[in-house]
């Protein structure tokens, strides 16, 4: 399928028109010229469309309940459903996870992608499911599914692979067919542009590898619902590739603050009276003003974004926007989007716009997780912008780029760049033993620098 140029998009260049100080900060706007865009349109078209397709070869490799616990000759997982539950000791870490329950555990025992519904309803769900792995072009014996005894549950996942394989490398597998997705849309210069990015095919397929489970359950046990997940992971992806802003080297942050923003000390963001949470971050993507915002920040807008626009522009649904910006603060947008420590050291489930998933193996990513990397040096972590990194799964091996002046890295030139901060060298002036890589890709809380928690999209009503 050809990509094509969404025309509803029409952009004129941006002018600097007033540069001011604001309590210590400078901040400046721009000049706002005639604009006839929607503003959240997509401006793309994507290369793989869902939809039903009737075919008589099955593809999904079954295993019965009453065989579960019986070895078997044939590629079949004999993992149970259930996790384990086991957890970690807890460590002393400012920087530590919340504790958490089982139902977002990321454990590596744990499988695919799981549906818990009534008993009848199962089968339906099994056999729609294997009408949107047609769809996507998975051929025979790909995916595995696995009933659980009672009947009440059913889980989906890869053939072959080990638990710590990761996914990474899913998109280099010619078998599997995980090829990117080429969209166009124009910028707000009114250039045209062109991003490649991980399809819905890959996103799913990093779903059903083994090493997390993801489980839609009750009201969100179907799989439309796992089609709109997917749906609005490469959403964050796709937006996250359009933002291009700057960091904010000597803590002088850059945004719109005539319309939409009041002028602010570092990233405290409030909204001015009146105004949506929706349309003040789609400004930062699409709006006359050019933002400089620190990392922490520029995730936020990304998320918000992805889930803004998607139940705006790309499947509209009034209904959940009125709830999702009736649920967040009036002032403060994105006070509460991520699941947050409670007073007893818990963590909620889920935050307005995001879940979590804890104990997550280190190269088990899926397009659109967001993750930390701490810079676990004393010294070097005191300086302002060095106190880690926040980054965001593209897909296909590596991770977005949502400042203009950096390029696409992969996880392990991620770990090299923060672990180079306390020498003051670049990841390619590094030339790092495997046992400290192995060492820097652990949770901070075992001595390394990768946490071991994985924020993304949570599923809506």
């Amino acid at each position: 399928m050809s990509t094509a140029t969404n025309p509803r998009r029409n952009w004129l260049p941006f002018t600097l028109t007033a540069l001011f100080l604001v309590g210590g900060t400078y901040v400046c706007w721009l000049g706002r010229a005639q604009d006839t865009r929607p503003l959240f349109s997509a401006g793309r078209v994507s290369k793989t469309t869902l939809r039903d397709v009737k075919g008589t070869a099955d593809i999904i490799s079954n295993v019965p309940a009453a065989q579960w616990a019986r070895p078997r000759t044939l590629a079949f997982m004999d993992a149970a459903l259930a996790d384990s539950g086991a957890k970690k000791p807890s460590k002393t870490d400012p920087h530590a996870r919340p504790a958490t329950d089982d139902t977002t555990s990321g454990a590596a025992e744990a499988c695919g992608i799981v549906f818990s519904g009534p008993p009848l309803e199962i089968p339906r769900i099994k056999a729609t499911m294997q009408q949107l792995l047609l769809a996507m072009g998975w051929t025979a014996n790909q995916v595995q599914v696995h009933d659980s005894p009672e009947g009440g549950s059913v889980c989906f996942v890869l053939t072959d692979g080990a638990p710590d394989a990761g996914t990474f490398d899913l998109a280099k597998r010619p078998e599997l067919g995980l090829a990117p997705e080429t969209v166009q849309y124009i910028d707000r210069l009114g250039q045209k542009k062109a991003i490649t990015m991980a399809s819905k095919k890959e996103i799913l397929a990093t779903m059903l590898a083994r090493g997390r489970r993801f489980e839609f359950s009750g009201p969100n046990c179907s799989v439309e619902k796992l089609k709109e997940h997917i749906a609005i992971r490469q959403n964050v992806v796709y937006w996250g590739f359009r933002a291009g802003w700057v960091f904010p080297e000597n803590r002088t942050y850059q945004y719109d603050t005539v319309e939409h923003w009041q002028p602010m000390l570092e990233d405290n963001w409030t909204l001015k009276p009146g105004v949506k949470p929706s349309k003040a971050v789609g400004d930062a993507f699409v709006g006359k003003s050019f933002y400089i915002i620190g990392c922490t920040s520029a995730c936020r807008f990304i998320y918000a974004q992805g889930v803004f626009d998607y139940f705006q522009q790309v499947k509209p649904n009034p209904g959940v926007m009125s709830r999702l910006e009736a649920s967040l603060d009036r002032q403060h947008p994105f006070a509460g989007m991520c699941p947050a420590r409670n007073r007893d050291g818990t963590a909620p489930p889920d935050g307005i716009l995001l879940a979590r998933h804890v104990d997550v193996p280190w190269n088990h990513w899926v397009p659109g997780d967001w993750g930390w990397i701490k810079n676990a040096d004393p010294k070097s972590s005191d300086e302002f912008g060095s106190e880690g990194s926040n980054i965001i799964y593209a897909g296909g091996g590596v991770f977005l780029n949502y400042y203009h002046n950096h390029q696409k890295k992969n996880l392990d030139q991620l770990l090299k760049r923060v672990y180079g901060w306390r020498f003051g060298l670049e990841e390619s002036e590094l030339d790092l033993e495997q046992a400290t890589m192995d060492l820097l890709r652990k949770d901070p809380r075992d001595g390394g620098m990768l946490r071991d928690v994985r924020d993304f999209p949570k599923l809506f009503n």
